[in-house]
């Protein structure tokens, strides 16, 4: 996502545009300061010529609150922003990513399909395949399929993660999912292939009957998130979640360990 060009602000001295605000609650080092900014930057007028920095202000306050685990108050931030009618994809989004980690899969399913079809070309693969897994992990297996088929048409760099997807959904509904191998070994090389990448290739080696390299890899996932911030943990929480699932079904007793905690 392209972000609005940052002022600086020297050091003592008062903003006295909005966007200055949502420069320092980019940099702010907590969730604290971080909402301080950003609630400041909203009480300057709406500007009907610059509705982008408002709505990235509150999405700034959205990332506040999740970071201190207030769910509640990230739901409130996050209508806000759809109401807002700015970069409407990314509104709806975020509003999908809260309502899932409140459990209202349904909402947030019906949100992130809005996010989908607002959403323009180079952000079209990623909210389709949000839409893919949250219908995934809502058992609509062919649903998912349905998203991912979008997804790939505007794919970019996307396809390794996609293709591994579509895997894990196949097998999640123990089909024939063709050449695993060459998908996993694509899905290794992609720069994402460490990161996102580990929860797919778990899941994967686990579904098809590779246990220990499966264990591994979802282990790892979970052990790299320990660390990261809460607003990551809860933007996360069905991949976490669901990483544990097939731990808990597929591994050893202890398994999970200490990297359980979301």
């Amino acid at each position: 996502m392209m972000m609005p060009l940052k002022p600086l602000v020297r050091a003592g001295e008062r903003p006295e545009h909005p966007a200055a605000y949502l420069r320092l609650a980019m940099d702010a080092p907590d969730a604290r300061l971080r909402a301080h900014y950003a609630e400041t930057g909203l009480l300057f007028p709406p500007d009907p010529e610059d509705r982008e920095t408002r709505l990235l202000l509150l999405r700034q306050l959205y990332r506040a609150h999740l970071d201190r685990s207030d769910l509640e108050g990230a739901r409130a931030a996050a209508e806000e922003m759809v109401v807002e009618g700015a970069l409407r994809d990314i509104a709806h989004h975020d509003h999908a990513r809260i309502l899932s980690a409140l459990g209202e899969t349904r909402a947030a399913i019906r949100e992130q399909r809005l996010a989908a079809l607002a959403s323009p070309e180079e952000r079209r693969p990623f909210q389709y395949w949000t839409l893919a897994a949250m219908q995934h992990f809502a058992g609509d297996g062919d649903g998912a399929l349905a998203s991912l088929d979008h997804a790939e048409r505007s794919a970019r760099t996307e396809g390794p993660l996609l293709r591994a997807h579509r895997v894990f959904v196949l097998l999640d509904q123990q089909k024939p999912a063709g050449d695993v191998d060459a998908v996993l070994e694509a899905l290794d090389a992609h720069p994402s292939g460490r990161a996102y990448g580990l929860f797919l290739r778990g899941a994967i080696e686990v579904l098809r009957g590779h246990r220990v390299e499966g264990v591994a890899a979802l282990q790892a996932f979970l052990h790299r998130h320990r660390e990261a911030s809460a607003a990551q943990r809860w933007t996360l929480a069905a991949e976490l979640d669901r990483a544990r699932e097939l731990l808990a079904q597929y591994g050893s007793p202890g398994d999970v360990g200490t990297d359980a905690g979301a």
